[in-house]
């Protein structure tokens, strides 16, 4: 579906349980599937780590996210977000990064960090490094191939 109408809007705690169930959508999870990012505690936790919750909105339809939480007083990790297949490509997912980090950029926060899995979400990673982002770390895990860390230094404003 195409649009020209994207609004970013900063997200509240309540609104949790609706980005969970778009979050399923986008990374495909069933209802009957126990997936380990359900846990609406889990979320509640991270959001008051100083989080910053980003909905993405067409046509007043919540069609992506974006979601971090504080790691230290410097640093930013950008945990969680993702945009319904019918809607990508059109700059969606870099509309959400470009506010996430103004966002946490006022904050005062120097540093953003992110987290994939190279050989799950390889356009991920292509997207992150097309923004800026290096690899800081690639460590082996048991139920995935290689989860990489990308980090970026927030230096100045980005335009929207």
């Amino acid at each position: 579906m195409k649009s020209d109408n994207i609004v970013i809007r900063k997200l509240s705690i309540k609104d949790i349980p609706n980005v969970i169930s778009i979050s399923k959508r986008i990374f495909g999870v069933t209802d009957n599937e126990n997936w380990h990012h359900a846990a609406v505690t889990k979320w509640e936790d991270r959001f008051n780590k100083n989080g910053a919750l980003l909905g993405a909105y067409v046509n007043g339809l919540l069609v992506g996210y974006k979601f971090g939480y504080e790691k230290s007083p410097e640093r930013f990790h950008s945990w969680m977000g993702g945009v319904l297949r019918e809607y990508r490509g059109q700059k969606i997912a870099t509309h959400l990064l470009k506010h996430q980090e103004n966002l946490i950029k006022e904050k005062g926060y120097k540093e953003i960090t992110v987290n994939t899995i190279e050989s799950k979400y390889p356009i991920m990673l292509k997207f992150l490094k097309k923004h800026g982002y290096v690899v800081d770390s690639v460590s082996e895990q048991k139920e995935f191939d290689n989860s990489v860390v990308l980090k970026s230094h927030l230096k100045k404003k980005l335009k929207i």
